[in-house]
């Protein structure tokens, strides 16, 4: 929806009319690699089945 080339209103200018922050449209999205999924998914799991463990031991539990 923002035209960065529009000679009558300037990138801020949209972004406020949009209610979008400048840095929000400058950054890029970010992307997961499939390593990376099959890593939160991993965690997920063990979270899910134990939802009181902590960093340590989810860690402990990746290791096994």
């Amino acid at each position: 929806m923002i035209e960065p080339d529009n000679p009558q209103l300037s990138v801020f200018r949209q972004c406020e009319l949009l209610g979008v922050s400048r840095s929000a449209y400058y950054a890029a999205a970010a992307t997961a690699d499939e390593q990376s999924v099959e890593h939160m998914n991993a965690i997920d799991k063990i979270y899910t089945d134990h939802p009181y463990y902590g960093y340590r031991r989810i860690t402990w539990a990746l290791g096994r």
